[in-house]
């Protein structure tokens, strides 16, 4: 990992996103204090402090960009609570996240919906597969997402 690939978490592109799957969290002198770092080696075993960049899939077939975060080697349920999604759509952002960590109006299925404007129906279950650069995190790796209310 050199430091001279490190990037803020917004600055991340599409482009990005195609040429490496997983990024590693590192220090860095900027506003937030953290950038991130390609990870060359694949398939990582380990994704602690890691994101990784995958197309997911929405219920109505719509296909887009996403870095997933806060895997964890539980079950199903657990996995459902702890994942986070940042979304690139039409030029923006839009995140669906550990609800009991995050804002819920912002971080919630139903604010996720809204910023994308659709329907609950055309969005959930969301899913996405990263076995191709994964090991292990047996509950992630092919996952859907389903989008229950909290």
């Amino acid at each position: 990992m050199s430091p001279n690939l490190s990037r803020e978490i917004g600055s991340l592109t599409e482009v990005d996103f195609q040429r490496c799957r997983v990024w590693q969290f590192v220090h860095a002198d900027n506003s937030d204090g953290v950038a991130l770092v390609p990870v060359s080696d694949f398939p990582v075993a380990s994704l602690i402090e890691r994101i990784v960049a995958t197309q997911i899939r929405l219920a109505n077939g719509d296909k887009y960009w996403a870095t997933v975060q806060g895997f964890v080697s539980g079950d199903r349920v657990e996995m459902q609570r702890s994942l986070s999604l940042s979304v690139l759509f039409e030029g923006k952002r839009v995140f669906l996240g550990d609800t009991g960590m995050y804002d819920i109006e912002t971080y919630s299925p139903k604010g996720f919906c809204q910023a994308l404007g659709l329907a609950h129906g055309d969005v959930f279950p969301i899913s996405f597969d990263v076995s191709d650069v994964v090991t292990g995190y047996a509950q992630a790796v092919k996952a859907v997402i389903e989008g229950n209310a909290p």
